[in-house]
């Protein structure tokens, strides 16, 4: 499943997530989901663009996914490619989800993931999934995930 941020996004197979922030050096976008439970899409910051509605909740003030289908959220355009976007990941199991940049659509984007013991970075094209690095890690439970983009370089970071 992925949950986008226009044009990147946040993306999860399975798990829930705390405070997310989307920024470039002349917009900031954050959501730290601390308001009563709800679908996702009730918030006016984010716009539901595939996948079925209540896929993708706030519950207890955190992002949680509810069901496997591929389904994206946009928030506000930021307005430029050069960007990041973070994350406090709370949940410990692996194929935690995809933090994805850039995100146009569920076929187009570069995002990292937690994968049973390592952070890969990937990129999306016309729908392929091609691994570009990877780094071992314990578990994503209590760690902030950054993936910046700038030009044709990514990068992410732990904590």
């Amino acid at each position: 499943m992925a949950i986008s941020l226009a044009p990147l996004g946040l993306g999860l197979t399975s798990s829930s997530v705390g405070r997310q922030v989307v920024s470039n050096p002349l917009f900031l976008f954050s959501d730290d989901f601390n308001r009563a439970n709800e679908n996702l899409e009730a918030n006016a910051n984010w716009t539901r663009v595939g996948g079925a509605a209540g896929s993708v909740t706030v519950d207890t003030n955190r992002l949680r996914i509810v069901n496997t289908t591929e389904t994206s959220f946009l928030c506000p355009d930021i307005g430029s490619p050069d960007m990041y976007v973070q994350a406090l990941f709370s949940t410990s199991a692996s194929n935690a989800g995809h933090l994805t940049v850039r995100h146009t659509d569920n076929a187009n984007f570069v995002s990292v993931r937690s994968s049973v013991g390592a952070w890969q970075l990937h990129k999306r094209v016309a729908s392929t999934l091609t691994l570009l690095g990877s780094a071992v890690q314990a578990s994503p439970s209590g760690k902030t995930i950054r993936l910046e983009v700038e030009g044709d370089m990514a990068r992410v970071l732990e904590n």
